[in-house]
């Protein structure tokens, strides 16, 4: 039986004859998925590797990714990704960067090199831990092309930031509540923990996670939007989370963090000081970043996405208090989502200066009526002092009977 070797079809090269050309390089694999978070959704075909194992794990559980083979589902914005030609521009080579345009998205720079209705170019530079790259956008078309320098993983995070920007441009064009807040799951029902920077929701969150056997849904910030069913759902967004060093005081998970080589550092990061006598406060805090996925690995907690929203707790962390005090509050005097609104316009966690998203953006996408029903959920204020660290888990099932409560 002949070989594979001795088939006029076999894949397996054989030598070049003196002279001939070489063989052509094979093109890079691609890959097809679409990534979706609520209702929005973004299919990409990427021609760098790693991509798709990378999205989903430091975008966190909110994100899906599916199969959708070469072609993007209708209405779908479409991103191919790819290396960057010898002859594109980089930072290196255009001149007059300094002086050219800029937009800043969530302290991502991107300095635009053509705007014309056919067609809009930026430069996204080069930040710490990610490389620049060049985004090109075809408004009307829902079109986007992602020019990397290499696939190295700074290139690869760079690409998963601007896929933030991508779908979160169709969450927030729908008009949907976006807050300042931590959140917490379990059984598909969730929490949320509001509260000005520095106020220890982030610290709860984790503690209630770890302690009391919650799941993350958010660390930072949530959207909101109406489910199928027409009931409120809730996920948080994907920003790298920075741990209080002073939450691992005592923690079993301490020693996991200070041994982890997480992405952030070029090594274990070493002893941590979790000092227990510096004050709690936002001036003296020291924090530990880490990737969704890293987070959820260190920490030993599961992740949860798309859950229904069950009220709403206000963290009061006041060092020296003896115990804890946990009131029911009134919806309507509190107001806590304009005082905690993400006012994400101030913030510039995303612009749709590609043109990407029509106008206006399509009705029934869930935005509708969740604000609300948000507003009727139940809010407790919690305030608690040092001892609570060592019991989490009964502190918490009085918060939780507390919202209960409040919702009969």
């Amino acid at each position: 039986m002949p070989s594979a070797t001795d088939s006029p079809s076999a894949t397996v090269p054989g030598p070049t004859a003196p002279g001939a050309p070489p063989a052509p390089c094979a093109a890079p694999r691609s890959e097809s998925f679409t990534l979706g978070y609520a209702f929005a959704a973004l299919h990409v075909d990427s021609r760098v590797p790693g991509v798709r194992e990378l999205l989903p794990r430091v975008l966190g559980p909110a994100f899906a990714t599916t199969d959708s083979g070469a072609g993007a589902p209708a209405g779908v914005l479409r991103l191919t990704v790819r290396l960057r030609g010898s002859e594109e521009p980089t930072a290196a080579t255009v001149h007059g960067l300094e002086r050219m345009p800029t937009l800043l998205l969530d302290g991502t720079r991107q300095v635009v090199l053509a705007r014309t209705p056919e067609v809009v170019t930026v430069l996204q530079l080069a930040e710490e831990d990610a490389t620049e790259l060049l985004l090109t956008a075809h408004p009307g078309t829902g079109e986007v092309d992602l020019a990397l320098p290499d696939g190295s993983p700074g290139a690869l995070r760079a690409v998963a930031r601007t896929v933030k920007f991508l779908v979160g441009a169709q969450l927030t064009a729908a008009g949907l509540p976006v807050f300042h807040g931590s959140a917490v799951a379990r059984d598909g029902e969730g929490i949320v923990v509001v509260g000005p920077s520095g106020s220890g929701k982030s610290s709860l969150m984790f503690l209630v996670a770890t302690r009391a056997g919650w799941d993350f849904v958010s660390d930072d910030l949530v959207f909101a939007w109406a489910g199928a069913d027409g009931a409120p759902r809730m996920s948080g967004w994907s920003n790298r989370i920075g741990l209080s060093v002073a939450t691992l005081s005592g923690h079993p998970a301490r020693r996991r963090f200070e041994e982890a080589r997480l992405r952030r550092y070029d090594q274990p990061i070493g002893p941590l000081d979790v000092d227990a006598d510096r004050p709690w406060s936002r001036a003296d805090r020291v924090r530990v970043y880490c990737d969704i996925d890293e987070f959820l690995e260190v920490a030993r907690i599961g992740g949860a996405a798309a859950v229904r929203p069950r009220g709403v707790v206000v963290p009061v962390a006041e060092r020296d208090r003896k115990g804890w005090e946990i009131t029911v509050e009134e919806p309507g005097d509190l107001r806590w989502r304009s005082d905690f609104d993400a006012n994400i316009r101030q913030l510039k966690h995303v612009t749709d200066f590609l043109g990407l998203v029509p106008r206006p953006a399509t009705a029934g996408n869930g935005a509708v009526g969740v604000g609300a029903a948000l507003d009727a959920m139940p809010v407790v204020r919690a305030r608690y002092g040092r001892d609570m660290l060592d019991d989490v888990p009964r502190f918490w099932a009085e918060v939780t009977e507390a919202l209960q409560r409040a919702r009969r």
